[in-house]
């Protein structure tokens, strides 16, 4: 367990960044517009974990509330107001150009003096724009908001009714926003929920599907009572989820995979949030199922397909895609349209923290240690029984964030001085390197308050 402790107080040795109060850096791709430095031809090395990687981009210089990094763009709040850059529309889009080859790609987004969205007349680039971008198709709303497809800076968005972006949740440690699959979820100061974004699955949970929300839209059918609010949001690809302040649980979205968590909606989507009502226990000793309604949820998190909630009385939760063994011979797992109880987590230690990747969940507990299940890295069969990935002793704990997104969980420690990435291998001998230093490290002075996983990006808070 000694190589734990090596990899993950690695020391910094380089300062390239100037010191500041804080501020918000990105790294990666810059095709999206995500990194928000005003041009798509940006690219800083660093997000893969890159040897020698680059300087991060500085793209904001002050106070900073809430953040989170989505599939091809960046969204974050400051002093009340909600900023967004790269590509917070139109996830269809988004993955045709992902899937282009490099050349072709730039093609597509470039014309003759870098500006975004806007092609030029070269027989190439509308032949990529027919293909990528189906212009001769979009209905006349769209053509008319088309310019905030992709936003190349740090962008106001506004809240509809003088609504300011909320510093955090009420009685609560989390962001009040989360973005994901070209879609954003924002909790204000009023206690609303905001989304706008992609919709095609009613995944912005306004009562309708649509190609896209453009604009900031109240979530519907969640309780108007003061004294009940809202105090985290989580966002998958095409679904999502609201908990608030009662412990309930509420989801909306695509339910192909039972990523609701809903029994009655197998394979159905909601186009509005519906509380979660039911959760299975374990079976009785002669084989009979439980299930109980008295459930009080502390913390929730998406994945791709999948949802897991964490309840005051230190169980763990999961449902949708891929979650359970499978009663059918000819098949190794099946999903759950309803959340079931998570196996193989030690009794004794509270659990702190639960977050869920692309396709695994990962679990802090009081001790430091880390657990995780789902798919790993080198396996198509998913881990079903919770399995520790680091030991305790290694994490300097209380953590100062815990964040899984995509196939990485991102570890904070407690001083800000500690930033450990986490793959989840089945192979035993491949867990006792699980754990590294991101090599952009080096490139701080300043403690670091959190890190956003995007597809293609990082942003980093000082």
């Amino acid at each position: 367990m000694m190589v734990f402790s090596q990899v993950c107080r690695h020391q910094k040795n380089l300062s390239f960044l100037q010191r500041r109060l804080m501020a918000v850096y990105t790294l990666g791709d810059g095709w999206t517009g995500a990194l928000g430095t005003g041009s798509l031809k940006s690219y800083a090395a660093g997000h893969y974990d890159e040897e020698d990687p680059d300087t991060p981009f500085l793209i904001h210089d002050g106070p900073v509330d809430s953040v989170s990094a989505g599939w091809g763009h960046t969204a974050f709040t400051s002093n009340g107001s909600l900023y967004v850059s790269g590509r917070a529309y139109e996830l269809s889009n988004l993955m045709k150009l992902h899937r282009l080859p490099s050349f072709l790609r730039n093609i597509a987004i470039y014309d003759e003096d870098n500006t975004a969205m806007s092609f030029s007349s070269s027989f190439a680039s509308r032949i990529m724009s027919m293909l990528v971008k189906g212009d001769n198709n979009l209905g006349d709303e769209m053509k008319s908001e088309k310019k905030y497809s992709v936003l190349l800076s740090p962008t106001v968005v506004e809240l509809p009714e003088g609504e300011k972006a909320m510093r955090k949740p009420k009685s609560s440690e989390y962001d009040a926003l989360d973005a994901s699959a070209c879609f954003t979820a924002i909790i204000t100061q009023s206690g609303k929920v905001y989304t706008f974004g992609s919709n095609i699955y009613g995944q912005c949970g306004t009562g309708m599907s649509s190609l896209n929300i453009w604009s900031p839209t109240p979530l519907i059918g969640l309780s108007d009572e003061k004294d009940i609010y809202i105090t985290q949001v989580s966002l998958g690809l095409q679904h999502g989820l609201a908990l608030n302040s009662n412990g309930e649980i509420f989801t909306w979205g695509k339910g192909e995979r039972g990523q609701l968590g809903i029994k009655g909606l197998a394979g159905v989507s909601a186009p509005f949030p519906q509380r979660i009502t039911q959760f299975r226990l374990p079976p009785t000793e002669d084989g009979a199922q439980q299930w109980t309604e008295d459930v009080r949820i502390v913390e929730i998190s998406s994945g791709i397909n999948h949802s897991a909630a964490r309840s005051d009385d230190n169980k763990l939760f999961v449902w949708g895609k891929n979650v359970a063994v499978s009663l059918e011979k000819e098949k190794n797992v099946q999903d759950s349209n309803f959340p079931i109880l998570v196996r193989g987590l030690p009794d004794e230690f509270e659990i702190i923290k639960v977050s869920c990747g692309s396709h695994h969940t990962a679990v802090l507990l009081e001790n430091g240690s880390v657990y995780a299940f789902g798919k790993t890295i080198d396996s198509r069969v998913p881990v079903f029984e919770a399995t520790m990935i680091l030991p305790a002793g290694v994490i300097d704990m209380p953590v100062r964030q815990f964040k899984s997104r995509f196939e990485l969980t991102t570890i904070v420690g407690k001083d800000g001085d500690q930033v450990i990435q986490l793959n989840f291998w089945n192979d035993e001998e491949m867990r006792d390197v699980a754990a590294f230093t991101p090599t952009w490290m080096d490139r701080f002075s300043d403690p670091i308050k959190c890190v956003h996983r995007g597809m293609l990006h990082t942003v980093i808070v000082t």
